[in-house]
């Protein structure tokens, strides 16, 4: 949902959104950056003041930067879109408690009565997951969004992913 919302807004302001495109290298030059990529088979380039790298702690613009993947740590996730939500009244929720520390709780919900929601979790030899995501995520909608998601209905069911982590030397 979050993600839609930003394309969105990104379009009617004027960015250009090239679904599918594959970034193959960013380059910083003294007027601009410069994103090439390939899209539908052939080479392109997109030249702009500020780049949103939002691919990713392995993307190739955190690569670009010098970030390079930390060993060992991981963040993994479950997330779910849910629909008839109260409408008209679109809203951001971030949880910070205590079953999936460190790591967080979201609601994002739309005008339509639509929401991403999910939980995502630090995971590493020093922070392992106390139980399994699965239990941490129900829990997480049945405690924390009981009231927030009140009669909505999942539009599927839960999926899950993983993302490594980076030490960013500079931003």
């Amino acid at each position: 949902m979050l993600d839609h919302i930003l394309v969105r807004h990104a379009v009617a302001c004027g960015a250009a959104f090239r679904p599918g495109a594959l970034v193959k290298g960013v380059r910083w030059l003294s007027d601009r950056v410069m994103v090439e990529a390939m899209s539908d088979g052939a080479p392109i380039c997109f030249n702009a003041k500020i780049v949103v790298g939002a691919d990713g702690a392995n993307s190739m613009v955190s690569r670009a930067l010098g970030n390079r993947i930390m060993e060992g740590v991981t963040a993994v996730s479950l997330r779910s879109y849910y629909e008839g939500l109260p409408t008209g009244r679109g809203a951001i929720q971030v949880h910070f408690d205590e079953p999936f520390f460190p790591g967080y709780g979201w609601l994002f919900s739309d005008d339509l009565g639509n929401a991403n929601v999910g939980v995502g979790c630090a995971v590493d030899r020093d922070a392992p997951l106390r139980e399994s995501l699965h239990h941490i995520y129900q829990r997480f909608i049945t405690t924390n969004l009981r009231h927030s998601l009140g009669n909505a209905r999942p539009a599927g069911k839960p999926k899950g992913g993983w993302s490594c982590f980076s030490r960013p030397p500079r931003w």
